[in-house]
């Protein structure tokens, strides 16, 4: 059995043919490199006819990956080539202990090295391999010419590029919920460029190079070159959009959030609008009526309030005879950051009113009111009332919201515990 027989090589080879095909690798532009496990690493040994090449510096110190073995694509060799001729386009490289050396044990069969953005490449593979638990193998660089076309039309920001790209296409929120990295143009090559990428690498599977190229990565070739194929549909999808003189419409922020939902998958939310929108509150009203089975038992309708003098940021009113509700929000200046908790909290104040008012009589028929032991029923029934619509509001948003993160507003604005005893003398 041949080197180019073991299915490690033969996927680098299929990866390299497909990104040809698709256009992204014009002349030599273009590398992947390939982290190889041990078993991996054991078979290719077996297979080794030479004797291994002289160590030469990497030019980096990466003991993160002192000791691995990497398939990489040769510098200055042509995509195009790969299958016709692998073992002169291709590279096995074995790293030393130090992580500051390689040397050649297959490949290159006509004289060469490795990409000329090896150290680029360890450095952002020892990067992914933290951030994965071990799970990302592939970086996969190229050259996709839409994505190359969008930096030139979108501001470079990480946000501004990603939701460009969500807005763009369905599959793109799916494929990518955590969004793309962006780095500046820079030097190709360069360790700046490489260092920069980590950085981005730290959160994203994916970094875009701004009038360069994209950078991705992944558990195996198939779900790297996967990403490049989706980053650039939506990029062409956005290019071409723009070429017919702009859109009438695009994917919504709201129906970012459904998609990632309907996926299973957790959309960055900080790359979505601040606050939602008049329809995006309406959509999650409706979503948590259905969940709750407020409906059709209730008729349920929500208000938008805009008067900056209201102070509270949920509220209902109620007709229990005619079990009607009006949900109203507070869209002017509301203290908590996450509406969808406020929804979901006063719907389940709603859902709970028939034992609300239960307690209640039970509370008016055994006290005298106005008496001690009247208030204190009532205090502690609406304080226990409150506790526990809180946290059947956080367990049901764990579970089925689009933002899982809790409010903090009001505890942020509350003195902390130094300020609330400053002042008390120790008991002695």
């Amino acid at each position: 059995m041949k080197m180019t027989d073991l299915p490690v090589v033969e996927g680098m080879i299929r990866l390299c043919t497909d990104g040809w095909q698709q256009g992204w690798h014009e002349r030599n532009g273009g590398n992947v490199t390939y982290r190889l496990s041990e078993e991996e690493t054991e078979a290719a040994r077996q297979r080794l006819t030479h004797l291994p090449g002289a160590w030469m510096p990497l030019g980096e110190s990466l003991p993160e990956v002192g000791g691995v073995w990497f398939l990489a694509t040769g510098s200055g060799k042509y995509f195009r080539n790969v299958a016709l001729d692998p073992e002169d386009a291709l590279c096995l490289v074995e790293i030393n202990e130090a992580g500051d050396s390689y040397r050649l044990r297959w490949g290159l069969k006509n004289g060469g090295r490795p990409t000329s953005e090896l150290a680029a490449h360890l450095l952002n593979h020892s990067v992914r391999y933290m951030a994965t638990g071990g799970a990302c193998r592939v970086m996969y660089h190229a050259h996709p010419a839409h994505i190359v076309a969008l930096t030139f039309l979108e501001e470079l920001t990480d946000k501004t590029i990603s939701r460009a790209l969500w807005q763009s296409e369905t599959e793109a929120p799916m494929v990518f919920p955590g969004g793309v990295g962006v780095v500046g143009c820079m030097v190709p090559g360069s360790m700046d460029l490489a260092r920069a990428s980590a950085e981005k690498m730290k959160e994203y599977d994916a970094v875009v190079w701004a009038h360069h190229g994209l950078f991705t990565s992944g558990p195996d070739y198939d779900t790297a070159f996967g990403l490049m194929h989706t980053v650039e549909k939506a990029a062409q999808v956005r290019v071409l959009v723009t070429n017919a003189g702009g859109a009438k419409q695009q994917i919504s922020d709201s129906e970012i959030r459904a998609i990632a939902e309907g996926c299973g998958v957790q959309i960055r939310e900080a790359f979505l609008e601040e606050g939602e929108s008049g329809e995006e509150l309406e959509s999650l009203f409706e979503k948590w009526c259905r969940k709750l089975r407020i409906t059709p038992q209730w008729d349920v309708k929500l208000e938008l309030v805009r008067d900056p003098a209201w102070r509270k940021t949920g509220d209902f009113k109620i007709d229990p005879d005619d079990r009607k509700a009006i949900l109203m929000l507070n869209v002017a200046n509301p203290r908590q950051e996450n509406m969808e908790e406020v929804i979901v909290h006063e719907l389940m104040h709603i859902k709970l009113y028939p034992l609300d008012q239960v307690c209640e009589s039970l509370i008016e028929n055994s006290f005298e009111e106005d008496s001690k032991a009247y208030r204190f029923a009532c205090q502690t029934f609406f304080e226990d009332l409150e506790v526990t619509v809180e946290e059947l509001t956080k367990c049901f948003l764990l579970e089925g919201g689009r933002n899982k993160a809790f409010s903090y507003g009001r505890c942020a604005g509350r003195k902390s515990f130094d300020e609330l005893y400053k002042g008390l003398k120790p008991i002695e």
